[in-house]
């Protein structure tokens, strides 16, 4: 779900989870898919499953493009 309720914990939202996706680029450009992933994974304790619909709803709003396997800020 996008949107937050009083029952899920705000760390674990989509939205927040995309804006730590979002700064990481900002600060580095570009990344490989599976390097990001594995970033996230440690940094922010992200599932593989989470990390695939952050990137869909980043994808889908136009924020991100993805390009031979890496992810870059539009």
């Amino acid at each position: 779900m996008l949107i937050p309720t009083k029952h899920e914990k705000i760390q674990r939202n989509t939205i927040v989870l995309g804006a730590s996706v979002i700064s990481y680029l900002k600060k580095h450009g570009s990344e490989n898919i599976e390097d990001l992933f594995q970033l996230m994974k440690q940094n922010v304790g992200l599932s593989l499953d989470q990390y695939g619909n952050v990137i869909t709803v980043l994808w889908l709003g136009g924020i991100v493009s993805v390009n031979e396997y890496r992810i870059y800020l539009k």
